[in-house]
């Protein structure tokens, strides 16, 4: 059975587990900027997310894998796992599906909920900037 992830880290991740490597497109993954969607967004396959189709059972496998050696279950640190959980699978920027459609529901249905830590920012509305007084040159 196929497996859909949906990923929003900007250029996708590349997983080598279990001697397999499995490349995630990421949300600018084949963005074009001379030819960007409308409004100017990023375009990405669902609503800010690649999605990444593995048929091979073999990728699924190392996949789900991956994914249960690099998050914690009920605060299990034991060994083998990193020392602490991968931040993209406790945060939702990415996430397996079984369907794509279930992948475009979801990822809609989340919106800009969940946030890669990649985001852009604005110099002048940033309030992290302005409490290091962070300045920034003027636009000419």
């Amino acid at each position: 059975m196929p497996l859909f992830i949906a990923c929003k880290l900007p250029h996708g991740l590349e997983i080598t587990h279990n001697g397999r490597t499995i490349v995630l497109r990421g949300q600018n993954v084949g963005f074009d900027p001379d030819n960007p969607s409308p409004l100017g967004k990023m375009r990405g396959d669902a609503n800010g997310f690649g999605i990444t189709e593995l048929k091979d059972p073999a990728d699924v496998a190392a996949f789900e894998d991956w994914c249960n050696a690099v998050t914690f279950r009920d605060g299990d640190k034991s060994k083998g796992k990193l020392p602490e959980p991968f931040a993209a699978l406790e945060n939702g920027s990415i996430q397996g599906f079984k369907s794509r459609a279930d992948a475009e529901a979801e990822t809609n249905m989340l919106g800009d909920a969940v946030q890669s830590g990649f985001e852009g920012i604005d110099p002048a509305t940033d309030k992290k900037m302005k409490a290091d007084k962070i300045e920034t040159a003027d636009k000419k």
